[in-house]
């Protein structure tokens, strides 16, 4: 009967592979570490933001614009009553896209249909561009 050797930490010159075990295993976690810290970096300082977001669109006044985006909406609903439409119940809401990209959306009644207009904010370079033909209208001064 062939005796087999029953496997060891050790190598035939007598050394443990524990160490390179253990070596190896540090180097992954620690690898592992390095990777979250990054990624939890990239997006660092934009997070929870919303607030700051519908701020300066609500605050924005363009070169054209008498009045900020907020205060337009109340000439747009003074408007439309005085010509017997209704224009009401706006509710403002705010996402984030990416990073410092944050979505502010304003949504409205206006008679019987629901309206909406949304804004790009870039918290990094505090820029806003509007989104389609609804946002643009409300960057234009009112109608007369």
């Amino acid at each position: 009967m062939v005796d087999t050797p029953a496997p060891s930490n050790q190598s035939e010159a007598g050394e443990s592979h524990v160490g390179a075990i253990v070596g190896w295993g540090l180097l992954a976690v620690a690898t592992v570490g390095f990777i979250w810290f990054i990624v939890t970096q990239l997006g660092a300082g934009y997070e929870n933001r919303e607030a700051e977001a519908q701020e300066m669109v609500q605050k924005y006044k363009g070169p054209q614009m008498q009045y900020t985006l907020k205060d337009q909406l109340i000439e747009f609903g003074n408007n439309a009553r005085a010509k017997g439409r209704f224009v009401g119940t706006f509710a403002w809401s705010t996402t984030q896209d990416d990073g410092p990209i944050y979505r502010v959306s304003l949504v409205w009644k206006e008679d019987s249909a629901t309206r909406k207009a949304s804004w790009l904010v870039n918290l990094q370079d505090n820029s806003i561009e509007p989104e389609g033909d609804e946002a643009k209208s409300f960057m234009q001064p009112p109608p007369g």
